[in-house]
């Protein structure tokens, strides 16, 4: 059972690699000389300058916020999260539209100053601001973790010792395997980018992906432009299965954790500073530039029953691959109980979505010779959902999996000893104690799914088009005030999860 579980979830990744030993050589040199130095070096600064900038605010945060508390600390600790669920795509053409040279920002200024220009925006650092600002609250939460499970004794010790600078000497270092899975998951987020750097024009090895496959009909070039981005992923996996191996630390069961410092507000102001600076930065001005141009329009005029449309198969596409995806990983972690090789399965959410999608059609294309199946996978839904459970397979498996774990055996063994079936066991004790955990992995895999572009924009049915697609498509033909609705659709659907989540967390401390 396993086995055939793995291969369904490794296929697309088998089909790339064993289709890269047929490669001509002509076109891995036209490749080499061409194309692979430009999307791969444009690539490498974009994550390089992306983790710098996404790590100062994000270590800094935690360390403040592991600390200490004060009045409102729940709170502003949402605020420092809630850039997770506006896409980086949505910040990209809400941020071009806000200071272009007709934007509200250049436009203002120029009443003061006629001659007045700012730079193209469409450039690799502000897009290295866009990635940093929307992706640093994964190095926060789990730097925050990490910082709040350090034990007392050894700060104490240390300011014994005399040591007066406990942030750099002591803490930073015992949270470094954390801080390199942090890292690996941002860099991974970025490299799997698709929406902004296409708007940006930023030659990445994920556009060139894209335009190899799509765009050039070029399969030969898109296959080893796929296997450079998978070796670069594996390399990270690597590096951070590397750096959690070495670096173990434990603790006795009479550790104290660190003890939160209560301070008064007057001394919590740089937080909430950078709490409220970062929400008006990653949803305030996006919000208020879509919806700015979108009054603008006759709404009278807009095309409504097409906007319902969209958001139908947003929300239908969304809702079955979350359903699916929890289920199968619930069943999962049930009947196998925790097997460790399942933890292979969970790979798919390091693959970049263009990776994927060009894997998957290619598999299409194999299955396609010997039965006649490309016409029926065209017009339906399958192959997306498909791409889906893949890739966010893993944050169903992780969030279940920690809850189960949690369970005492003697639950399962005592309902045995009653005459109660598997079948009784899994609907009466284990889904009313995972049910918490079934919820939030149902709304974190439903907020990836709407947001998620590649995947969609490849392997949607003909006719099928979803929020994150149109609005990707509307912004290419700079149809910026059309795309405002779609867009703020998306940020309020992806918001509204992830207030029920902090909610069932605040309730349940």
């Amino acid at each position: 059972m396993i086995s055939l579980f793995l291969i369904f979830m490794l296929m697309p990744i088998f089909y790339l690699i064993t289709n890269s030993f047929n490669i001509n050589t002509n076109i891995l040199k036209h490749l080499i000389q061409n194309s692979l130095f430009e999307y791969s070096f444009t690539s490498f600064k974009l994550v390089v300058f992306t983790l710098i900038l996404s790590s100062i605010i994000g270590i800094f945060s935690a360390w403040f916020m592991s600390q200490n508390t004060f009045k409102g600390h729940s709170f502003c600790h949402w605020l420092l999260i809630i850039p997770l669920a506006i896409p980086s795509y949505i910040m990209a053409y809400a941020y071009t539209d806000f200071l272009q040279y007709s934007g509200f920002v250049q436009t203002s200024i120029r009443l003061f100053l006629p001659n007045f220009r700012l730079l193209d925006i469409r450039t690799l650092p502000f897009a290295v601001i866009i990635f940093a600002i929307n992706l640093y609250p994964y190095i926060y939460l789990i730097c925050y973790t990490s910082f709040s499970l350090q034990s007392k004794h050894i700060f104490d010790a240390a300011k014994i010792l005399g040591s007066n600078n406990i942030f750099y000497k002591i803490a930073f270092p015992l949270i470094r395997p954390s801080l390199v899975a942090a890292l690996s998951l941002v860099a991974m987020e970025v490299l799997a980018d698709y929406g902004t750097v296409s708007y940006f024009g930023l030659q990445t090895l994920s556009l060139g992906i894209y335009k190899s496959w799509i765009v050039f009909d070029d399969k030969s070039s898109a296959i080893l432009l796929c296997l450079c981005l998978l070796i670069i992923i594996l390399i990270m996996l690597l590096i951070e299965s590397n750096a959690r191996k070495k670096q173990k630390f434990y603790s006795s069961g009479l550790t104290r954790f660190t003890r939160k410092k209560f301070i008064p507000l007057r001394q919590s102001y740089k937080i909430w500073l950078l709490a409220f600076t970062m929400l008006n930065l990653a949803l305030i001005i996006p919000i208020y530039s879509m919806l700015r141009v979108l009054l603008q329009e006759n709404l009278d005029f807009y095309n409504w029953p097409m906007y319902f449309v969209w958001l139908k198969n947003s929300l239908i596409i969304a809702g079955l691959s979350s359903f699916i995806t929890v289920f199968i990983a619930f069943l999962m972690n049930i009947l196998l109980k925790g097997n460790k090789v399942l933890s292979l399965a969970t790979f798919g959410y390091a693959i970049p979505g263009t990776l994927l999608s060009i894997s998957i059609l290619g598999l299409v294309g194999v299955f396609s010779k010997r039965y006649d199946i490309a016409s029926f996978l065209s017009t339906s839904i399958i192959l997306l959902i498909y791409a889906y459970f893949i890739r966010f397979y893993a944050i169903a498996h992780k969030g279940i999996n920690s809850s189960y774990n949690q369970l005492s055996p003697n639950l399962s063994d005592a309902a045995k000893l009653l005459g109660a079936s598997k079948l009784k066991i899994i609907y009466k004790i284990y889904l009313p104690l995972l049910k918490n955990s079934l919820l939030g992995s149902f709304l974190l895999v439903g907020i990836d799914s709407i947001k998620e572009l590649p995947c969609t924009l490849l392997l949607r049915p003909f006719n099928f088009d979803t929020l994150s697609v149109i609005s990707h498509q509307l912004a290419m033909d700079e149809r910026i005030s059309e795309l405002a609705l779609p867009a703020l659709t998306m940020i309020f659907l992806s918001i509204i999860p992830m207030i029920i989540l902090n909610k069932q967390i605040t309730t349940s401390q």
